[in-house]
């Protein structure tokens, strides 16, 4: 019997591992590569400077910044942070 439960529990532990993994590679990494944009133009303009709510900003602010960008470049309207 304690074969099988540490056998479950090494299915659970590598189900946890494969589920973080995923969920790394379907929501963080799409999301980084849609804030480099951003964050390049950030580094190039001075940004923090210029607007300094985009000083000291998380991940995910980051990207509710750079989607007011590229609404900023798409249609041209008036950029605010």
């Amino acid at each position: 019997m304690t074969i099988a439960a540490a056998t479950v529990c090494l299915y659970v532990i590598v189900f946890g591992i494969a589920l973080g993994v995923l969920i790394s590679v379907l929501v963080v990494i799409p999301q980084f590569i849609y804030q480099l944009p951003y964050l390049a133009w950030a580094g190039y303009t001075d940004a923090n400077s210029v607007y300094p709510a985009t000083k000291d900003c998380s991940f995910f602010k980051d990207t509710i910044n750079a989607t007011k960008l590229y609404k900023h470049w798409i249609f041209h309207s008036r950029l605010d942070f």
